[in-house]
């Protein structure tokens, strides 16, 4: 199993969760995996969010997020991740988490056992060696739907898309795997694999994913759903996958998202995400190598 967890930031937003309480939910993430982690964090203006990941532990990775997040004050969204490796070494940073191919930045949570069967279907090549990959190329040919009604195994996945016209989290589970998605008092939006890793949050109130719906978050603050699959229950491996990590849970005191629209394919844009790999070809690439020029609009090595 591994972790998930993150927080959205909309355009109403009262204040911002200090880093050190971000720190502890991704720290806290680390009971369900510690063999890598990692974070896509995007400023609010910029078009490329950062992505960072390492064959580490999050907690050796508190510096990083602290540098990148500050305040928060800037930030639109933070997708966090912690790894218990399944499928491709931790040796090639590919295959950490957030996962990104095909337009598409990705944190699982999750084991598929047909990822090769879905890049045959798609008539894809896969990139790296993760199993989460799969999804990412589901997602970018084809829908959500397709997705969850393809894809063998157990996912509860958050994820973002070039091809999104505004700052856009997406959010969905087939029920193998427990996800909770929450609002704080200031009317910023998090998610979790559990609810206890949200609990030292200022939580107004918090529900469980239903399986089968998408979920997006968007600037305006609202939390948006449809059920995108005539599926009522996930396959017997994936129940038997949640049994052991725990299941679903009921609704607490939440505002019943509202209808939002059909998910339509869009051009796909050139990839926006710079991800700066712990190893690469080249050698060790520290993040202080590099900043954004918004004179230029991309990223460029610091002089």
């Amino acid at each position: 199993m591994c972790g998930i967890g993150g927080i959205y930031y909309p355009d109403n937003t009262k204040g911002r969760v200090p880093v050190g309480a971000l720190s502890d939910l991704w720290c806290g993430l680390e009971n369900r995996g510690t063999h890598a982690a990692g974070f896509s964090l995007l400023w609010q203006g910029s078009d490329a969010p950062v992505v960072f990941k390492s064959p580490r532990k999050a907690s050796s990775h508190v510096p990083t997020l602290s540098k990148y997040y500050g305040t928060g004050i800037n930030t639109r969204y933070v997708l966090l991740h912690t790894r218990y490796t399944t499928q491709g070494s931790v040796s090639n940073n590919g295959n950490n988490h957030p996962v990104v191919a095909h337009g598409i930045t990705m944190t699982h949570n999750g084991v598929l056992w047909d990822d090769s069967t879905v890049f045959s279907t798609l008539g894809v090549n896969r990139v790296h060696d993760v199993d989460t990959e799969a999804i990412n190329a589901a997602l970018s040919i084809e829908s959500p739907g397709w997705a969850l009604d393809n894809i063998e195994g157990s996912m509860s996945v958050a994820w973002t898309d070039d091809r999104d016209t505004e700052d856009t989290v997406h959010i969905m589970t087939n029920g193998g795997n427990p996800l909770v998605i929450g609002r704080l008092r200031s009317g910023a939006i998090v998610w979790a694999s559990t609810l206890p890793h949200l609990q030292h949050l200022d939580l107004e109130s918090h529900f469980h994913a239903t399986p089968f719906k998408h979920y997006w978050l968007t600037p305006d603050g609202a939390i948006r759903s449809e059920k995108v699959s005539e599926k009522t229950r996930p396959s017997n491996r994936a129940i038997h996958h949640a049994s052991q990590f725990g299941g679903q849970g009921g609704h607490s005191r939440a505002s019943k998202p509202s209808k939002g629209r059909k998910g339509r394919k869009k051009a796909r844009k050139s990839s926006r995400t710079l991800t700066f790999d712990w190893m690469n070809p080249s050698g060790w690439s520290d993040l202080t190598d590099w900043e954004f020029d918004p004179i230029s609009d991309a990223w460029v090595k610091r002089r």
